[in-house]
């Protein structure tokens, strides 16, 4: 059980990644995020990973294990490199905040939302053979991603121009981790 939930957490932290960076390059530029803009960007995530979670775990049971393990691997692999070597994040926030430069407002947190959530349901259903429990996953991953948009926000304000690191980074590697714990 434990193992369970350690990849479950290891899984949401690696989703998480790129929320940070969008709230650490928001911080960084000085623009406010609302508490229901965080909200949104959190609840994005979590409907769509716990989504594809069980519709992961419907498809499993028509697969055989060997299939679905496989398949795991390689959905999280594809992710984690894609995660390694994307560098359109910072153009996915400028796309984002068109309004007013200063605030991310509620309309725009729900579009960068959706682009920072659009991995959660590739790797939710790349996870699906776990055993994780849904309103555990839910609540998680709604409380990382916050923390994550809340704590990228802060952090980026707090260095604004003193540190440049790519964070999305640090997510592939997790997920990569994750796609080759699926093999053992």
């Amino acid at each position: 059980m434990f193992f369970s939930v350690s990849k479950l957490i290891l899984l949401i932290i690696a989703l998480s990644a790129d929320a940070f960076t969008a709230g650490f390059a928001y911080g960084a530029d000085k623009v406010k995020i609302p508490l229901l803009s965080s909200v949104i960007v959190a609840a994005l995530s979590d409907l769509l990973l716990v989504s594809s979670l069980i519709l992961g775990n419907l498809f499993k049971a028509y697969i055989p294990p060997s299939v679905t393990s496989l398949l795991s691997f390689s959905i999280l692999f594809v992710l984690a490199l894609v995660k390694i070597f994307d560098s359109s994040l910072k153009k996915k926030i400028k796309e984002a905040n068109c309004d007013d430069v200063e605030v991310l407002s509620p309309a725009e947190a729900l579009s960068l939302g959706f682009a920072l959530s659009a991995d959660s349901a590739a790797a939710g259903i790349g996870a699906a053979s776990l055993e994780f429990s849904l309103p555990l996953t839910a609540v998680l991953t709604f409380l990382i991603g916050m923390i994550a948009i809340c704590g990228g926000g802060f952090l980026g304000r707090l260095l604004a121009s003193k540190l440049e690191f790519n964070f999305a980074v640090v997510g592939g590697f997790l997920l990569l981790f994750l796609a080759f714990s699926k093999l053992i």
